[in-house]
């Protein structure tokens, strides 16, 4: 297990992409802001291992394929801004549906257009600047001035052969009417 050694907290995270947007988290507690999916080592887990479990954890009967390692990245904790979290990031994709589970309240599509005030200060400060610049992640530069929030995702939006969620759908939570899932 690699990491800072100055660091809180030590997590592994994924970066899961469909359609230009990164599956995110909202936690139950300890923070409104968007995380993402994954969770801190626990003794003798490697990253893989830590992975695996954090996703079973939060996002029920799923699997990770075809993992990359991306980077590592330390800062200022989502939930405690006198903490600091490093993250070690692996991209992969997401076998199953994934469905909030656990601590998770809820799960997004974060796009290119969402409103970056509503995330983590590892991912506006590091990882979305990181995966910008190596050409992992393709939005423009141009942002509007107006910005529109995150889109709340259904268990099934995350299979390939299904849209991802229209705006009509977007602002329901999975637990809501019509949601299924969460």
């Amino acid at each position: 297990m690699s990491g800072s050694p100055l660091a809180d907290y030590h997590k592994v995270g994924l970066l899961a992409l469909h359609e230009g947007r990164l599956l995110l988290c909202r936690k139950q507690h300890s923070t409104a802001l968007l995380i993402l999916p994954g969770g801190c080592f626990e003794p003798g887990e490697s990253p893989l291992q830590c992975l695996t479990r954090e996703l079973r954890e939060e996002l029920g009967e799923v699997a990770a394929t075809g993992l990359e390692f991306v980077g590592t990245y330390t800062d200022q904790a989502a939930g405690d801004p006198a903490k600091t979290v490093c993250i070690e990031l692996y991209r992969g994709e997401l076998q199953g549906a994934p469905v909030a589970s656990s601590e998770i309240a809820e799960l997004v599509w974060f796009g290119e257009l969402d409103d970056q005030a509503c995330l983590a200060p590892s991912l506006v400060n590091h990882i979305l600047p990181d995966l910008l610049s190596r050409g992992l992640l393709l939005w423009s530069a141009a942002r509007p001035v107006e910005l529109l929030a995150p889109r709340a995702i259904w268990s099934a939006a995350w299979l390939p052969s299904i849209a991802a969620p229209t705006r009509s759908t977007s602002a329901r939570r999975a637990s809501g009417a019509g949601g299924g899932g969460q």
